[in-house]
């Protein structure tokens, strides 16, 4: 690869691969090599992109396209949107005639001189434009596929001025009474309709449960009679009273006292008086 800043003298050719800056574009040239008769295959690939890596608006023409070179946008935000004389478009694959630039075009090359196109001079022939909001633009030139005629490839990418319509959202009109929206018609409430409460059956067992044998009671026994000689016998206690009759001045007493007793005014006499 050799870089230079530009000018009227050149160094490409052979296998070099030259790129230069000149009137405002980047310039590419894919050096003539070996036989032109067996037209040398040459495949450039191009990426551009900003340091920030930040999505940019890009629009730019491709120009001297000829000979059945073809491109492709490896970039799939990029639109091809613009087309001029002896190129074909396929989505993002753009491709020219074989015979543009020897048997047909503006300014072409004459015969036997091995150039084709005249670049701008040459335009709209051979001639895209191409847009894309993306973050790196990228696409890929090639000279070779069924008959083409070119030997080599020379390209410049920004140096043509290119008018592209942009469609954007137009301001709005500001008022100073805006119009009111209308109300939105309030839907009327659904009646609330309370549903019947049902108390729920017991759920009966899969399996029916064996009944228990009932308890038995305990039977009341007769009441056994007793012995005879466990019967006690009652006793007689046999006591013996005086009665007795005593008359005094003051009244008349009878009284009544155990024999077998003492005597004694508290004890066991019972005295009854005025008798």
């Amino acid at each position: 690869m050799r870089l230079t800043k530009g000018g009227t003298k050149l160094r490409y050719g052979a296998d070099w691969f030259t790129i230069w800056n000149a009137n405002g574009a980047l310039n590419y040239f894919d050096g003539i090599h070996g036989d032109t008769d067996k037209r040398p295959k040459d495949k450039v690939t191009v990426d551009y992109r900003v340091e920030d890596e930040k999505e940019y608006f890009w629009a730019a023409a491709m120009i001297d396209l000829d000979g059945g070179q073809h491109t492709t946008f490896n970039s799939p935000d990029m639109k091809i949107v613009g087309q001029g004389g002896g190129v074909s478009v396929n989505g993002d694959t753009a491709k020219s005639n074989l015979e543009l630039g020897y048997g047909f075009g503006k300014n072409k090359g004459k015969k036997g001189s091995g150039q084709a196109l005249d670049g701008l001079n040459s335009a709209p022939d051979g001639v895209y434009t191409y847009v894309g909001y993306t973050k790196n633009l990228s696409y890929t030139i090639e000279n070779y596929g069924p008959g083409a005629k070119t030997t080599a490839i020379a390209n410049g990418d920004f140096g043509t001025k290119v008018n592209i319509n942009i469609v954007t959202n137009p301001p709005r009109p500001t008022h100073e009474n805006p119009p009111t929206p209308p109300e939105k018609p309030v839907e009327p409430k659904k009646k609330e309709v309370t549903p019947a409460k049902y108390e729920a059956l017991p759920t009966p067992p899969k399996v029916l449960e064996k009944p228990e044998k009932p308890t038995e009671k305990e039977l009341v026994k007769e009441p056994t009679p007793p012995k005879l000689g466990d019967i006690t016998k009652p006793s007689v206690v046999v006591k013996k009273y005086l009665f007795e009759y005593e008359k005094t001045s003051s009244a008349t007493s009878l009284k009544v006292r155990e024999i077998d007793g003492k005597r004694s005014a508290s004890g066991n006499t019972l005295t009854i008086r005025n008798f």
